[in-house]
């Protein structure tokens, strides 16, 4: 995963998913038929996790 501010590239085994964290939105299929219905993609939810461990860790620094 590489997080750059408000974004996120998530590599799956399928291809590299490109994440808005600020939208919370994903260019995975999941995504494109559920429009954030159904809650946030597994992808959103992972870009979520790691841009609050980064977060996190630079305020313990």
């Amino acid at each position: 995963m590489r997080l750059d501010g408000s974004t996120a590239e998530v590599t799956t085994p399928g291809g590299v998913r490109r994440v808005s964290l600020a939208e919370g939105s994903c260019t995975c299929e999941w995504w494109f038929d559920h429009r954030g219905s159904r809650g946030p993609c597994k992808h959103v939810l992972a870009a979520r996790i790691a841009a609050r461990v980064a977060v996190e860790a630079e305020v313990t620094a």
